[in-house]
């Protein structure tokens, strides 16, 4: 399932650049390309801040870190799930440098939307940490079945929905761009889901449970509403697609008519569903769906 922040990602599949389902290679995420977020006026060249090193902590970092919580990950997570899940992460980042400069990339992305005069400066900060930390984990070169799978879980799916902010947050005046950015952001997002999934049975007496089944459910769910049926239709009635790209395609728009659907008919969820799908459904299409839009 690719349901969540945290959920049963699916049966593990032969080793890959993302690290093994046995841990006989160590997890590893590729490093995205960022720069859509850091050309603002006074910068027009598009050049990062000078890259950033462990004795560079200042006192934005400890605002960042003040001001992080799992809702800057999680919008949808219930109440009473996110004091706890918080402290947890906090406390699992403090010894795991790749899990808190996540943390802190995040929070400072977050922030940036919240004080415009201060918007660029922490935009800066945030592509450095979450650099930083992709850095650090790909150095510590974690395996999978190692005591290591708490923090490397958390960082992989605090990161996924970091990348998908980023790639939501592009702007261009045509479409082609911005496809380009989100099919990247979606490919190394599918890696990342990697690590969560074949991590998945060792997290089954962990601390992190609870998060987990709150999690789950998404994929069970099937569009019922009308507002994707003339599209359907359409993609139904073309001679020009075959039957198994019109099953690719047809999928991958009742995922967004679920979305929909939570609108209208589960308000009373907090509309918990539509939020994991913009987070989600780059995982749950097809692998050749996202090939078909490159």
């Amino acid at each position: 399932m690719h349901d969540s922040v945290l959920s049963d990602a699916g049966t593990s599949k032969p080793d890959s650049p993302y690290g093994s389902p046995t841990g006989r290679s160590p997890a590893v995420i590729p490093t995205p390309d960022l720069g859509h977020l850091i050309v603002y006026a006074g910068n027009d060249m598009g050049q990062p801040a000078p890259s950033l090193s462990d004795n560079m902590i200042n006192m934005a970092h400890m605002r960042f870190l003040v001001h992080f919580s799992l809702v800057l990950a999680v919008p949808e997570l219930d109440p009473s799930l996110i004091e706890r899940n918080t402290q947890l992460i906090l406390k699992t980042g403090s010894n795991a440098p790749y899990l808190m400069h996540e943390i802190l990339a995040l929070s400072a992305q977050h922030m940036s939307t919240l004080e415009p005069e201060n918007a660029m400066e922490f935009l800066h900060d945030a592509v450095q940490l979450q650099t930083r930390a992709i850095s650090l984990f790909n150095a510590q070169k974690a395996r999978i079945e190692e005591p290591s799978c708490v923090p490397l879980v958390l960082f992989s799916a605090i990161l996924g929905r970091h990348l998908c902010v980023d790639a939501l947050a592009f702007r261009s005046t045509s479409l082609d761009p911005f496809i380009d950015c989100y099919i990247n952001f979606a490919r190394i997002h599918r890696g990342v889901r990697m690590i969560v999934s074949r991590a998945w049975a060792l997290l089954k007496t962990s601390e992190l449970v609870p998060l987990m089944s709150w999690g789950l459910g998404l994929s069970r769910l099937k569009g019922v509403g009308p507002d994707c049926d003339s599209i359907l239709d359409l993609i139904s009635a073309s001679p020009n697609i075959s039957a198994a790209d019109k099953e690719i395609y047809m999928h991958a728009i009742d995922l967004i008519q679920v979305s929909l659907d939570d609108l209208d008919t589960r308000v009373f969820l907090g509309r918990k569903y539509l939020i994991q799908m913009v987070f989600s459904w780059s995982l749950m299409v097809s692998e050749d769906y996202t090939r078909k839009l490159a």
